[in-house]
């Protein structure tokens, strides 16, 4: 639907460094465009034409596919929202997609945000334990902490690596928010080797965290 704009802000080097970073794309598919490109071509839309699009599942572009995820990120109520997200889900084949549903609405509702959550960390599909994890990582780790979701994000034994890498992102960012709530888990080695050595170098190159915490953390490596 909106392959012509698209194809007028195409970048051959950004679609080259893009194919890269998401191997699991197939290169025809990515036409390059950059997400402040995008994002400003979403402003434009109309809302008619912004439903339209966004009923016409499978898109056949990687920026199609970002395009709806930041018309999802455009909803102003929560209900709406995880309704979009949970339609568009089945359609998420790659990180990058995954990581663009990052709605504000969310945190205006944490009780059906938090349930939506825990639906997604038990569904066994790639990108919705991911997009659980990036959820959780932007809602969950400021003033409206619960630990609880601490050992949620624990129990999650899956060897994938987009889950993986988003289970260290989470508890990375989490180090770097909840350094004493989190750092039991590290100290009873409770995730995988894997996840908790990345968990580990992520959060060592955060700014948020201190000489002595990166310091302690190290030693803690396995």
């Amino acid at each position: 639907m909106f392959k012509n704009q698209l194809l007028t802000l195409c970048d051959d080097n950004y679609k080259g460094f893009s194919s890269k970073l998401i191997p699991s794309v197939n290169p025809d598919v990515i036409l390059g465009v950059r997400m402040p490109l995008l994002r400003a071509l979403a402003k434009k839309v109309e809302p008619c034409q912004r439903k339209l699009f966004m009923c016409q599942l499978p898109h056949k572009y990687h920026e199609e596919n970002l395009l709806h995820a930041i018309f999802i990120c455009q909803n102003t109520d929560v209900d709406l929202a995880l309704e979009q997200m949970e339609t568009f889900l089945p359609y998420v084949n790659n990180w990058a997609v995954c990581d663009a549903l990052t709605p504000k609405v969310l945190s205006k509702n944490l009780e059906k945000t938090h349930k939506k959550v825990q639906k997604w960390l038990k569904s066994g599909q790639e990108y919705a334990i991911r997009l659980a994890f990036v959820t959780l990582m932007r809602n969950f780790l400021k003033e409206n902490f619960d630990a609880k979701i601490l050992q949620m994000a624990v129990d999650v034994d899956d060897k994938r690596y987009y889950v993986k890498m988003g289970q260290a992102w989470f508890f990375a960012e989490s180090l770097a928010k909840r350094f004493e709530e989190t750092l039991p888990y590290f100290a009873k080695q409770s995730l995988n080797d894997w996840t908790h050595n990345k968990s580990i170098q992520k959060a060592c190159e955060s700014y948020q965290l201190t000489t002595q915490q990166k310091q302690y953390l190290k030693q803690l490596k396995v």
